[in-house]
């Protein structure tokens, strides 16, 4: 009876919300009751049954049941990374190219199949080899040299591309073949700056550069000098870099683009005064994305409340110390460089959260804890208290 109350709760879902989110129902990490599986991989409807053949849940013998199933089954069925070796190995040589292709870039494929679907006649199945994590370098060198673009586009987006080969894509006559290795975190740092040195006639869209802005691995020096590129999008990719210097994301704020001024209020680095600025944008996404950012830093110091640059100058954390906004005195009091006198003013902010980032700022003067411990709230205390345990550690530490 259970179970047949589990499978008319999936159905009305179906109903209600159509086969868009019936997939993500089954599909995420929602324990499904194998019994529902069971049943749905009988179902009439195709579409559920494909659902079910993709499904990380469903039963090995159910599996099997459906690598007899119609094509559209069979493929999301390769797709899937419980599916038995013997079916991938069999179903690598079917008819159908999706299916092998949905073969190539499943992650539990034998080497060997992938080695051999590296020479198959159809494009997209070499193209899935080439995505895929596990092909063997050798595999990934031969098909560097592949006929088709987009075959050496993701052989250079491939982190296990060697990097003697991805030195050779660099040259590459297509544009997104060069921002693939671009882009690569396996890229040698020589290589990028030659890719930042690029003819921008060669690329009408500038995607070299914008790869090369993106790229974490990219010199600082670089970066300073593409944030000064005339085209938007590979600023944008300096402002969203988490390697720009703070000095660059200052100045990129003052964008005339708003993509990137949206970029750098998404960055991680992005200081708060600056985030605070950017909330005021008179473009709303900016505004929007600065103001999630800064209730994502609030929410951050419910746990950890060193969460500002350390970067920031002590004179800027004094001044932010009165700002009118919550989150930024918040973000003050957990920063371990603010000086000790903000703190004790700050221990006496109206805000509750602004104490208890006091409380919990191992910089906190003991006299300053200790007024803080007069408090009603439990939270602050308990924060007072692992703080002064915190501290006796890295003295002893320290004493040892």
């Amino acid at each position: 009876m259970k179970h047949i109350i589990f499978i008319i709760f999936y159905y009305i879902l179906f109903i209600i919300n159509g086969c868009c989110h019936w997939n993500i129902l089954v599909n995420k990490n929602i324990p499904t009751p194998i019994q529902v599986l069971i049943e749905l991989s009988k179902d009439d409807n195709v579409d559920i049954r494909r659902v079910v053949a993709g499904n990380k849940n469903t039963p090995i013998e159910i599996l099997i049941e459906l690598s007899k199933d119609v094509d559209s089954v069979r493929e999301d069925l390769a797709a899937n990374e419980n599916t038995p070796t013997e079916i991938l190995v069999a179903f690598s040589k079917d008819d159908n190219y999706e299916i092998r292709s949905a073969v190539a870039l499943n992650k539990n494929t034998p080497i060997k199949t992938l080695i051999e679907l590296s020479q198959d006649n159809c494009d997209y199945v070499r193209m899935a080899v080439a995505k895929n994590e596990n092909t063997p370098i050798e595999t990934l060198a031969e098909l560097s040299q592949d006929s088709w673009d987009y075959v050496r586009m993701y052989v250079a987006e491939n982190e296990n591309t060697p990097i003697e080969t991805l030195t050779e894509l660099s040259k590459d006559d297509n544009v997104l073949v060069r921002s693939n290795v671009a882009g690569n975190k396996k890229t040698p740092i020589e290589i990028l700056i030659k890719l930042s040195k690029e003819v921008v006639g060669l690329d009408a869209n500038y995607a070299t550069l914008e790869s090369v802005a993106g790229n974490e691995n990219t010199p600082i020096d670089v970066l300073i000098k593409l944030s000064n590129d005339d085209c938007a999008y590979v600023r944008r990719s300096v402002a969203g870099n988490k390697k720009t210097p703070i000095e660059t994301l200052i100045k990129l704020a003052k964008d005339d683009n708003p993509l990137v001024r949206i970029s750098v209020a998404i960055n991680e680095n992005t200081p708060i005064d600056i985030l605070v600025e950017l909330s005021k944008d008179v473009n709303s996404i900016v505004t929007s994305e600065a103001v999630t950012h800064i209730k994502e830093l609030k929410e951050s110091t419910k746990h950890n409340y060193n969460i500002v640059n350390k970067k920031i100058p002590i004179k800027t954390l004094i001044e932010l110390a009165k700002d009118d906004n919550t989150h930024v005195r918040i973000a003050v009091a957990g920063n371990e460089n603010t000086p000790i006198g903000t703190l004790i003013k700050l221990s006496k902010d109206n805000d509750d959260s602004v104490r208890e980032a006091v409380a919990n700022n191992r910089n906190t003067p003991i006299e300053t804890l200790i007024e803080l411990t007069k408090e009603d709230s439990f939270y602050i205390k308990e924060l007072i208290i692992k703080n002064i345990i915190q501290r006796s550690k890295i003295s002893s530490y320290l004493d040892n």
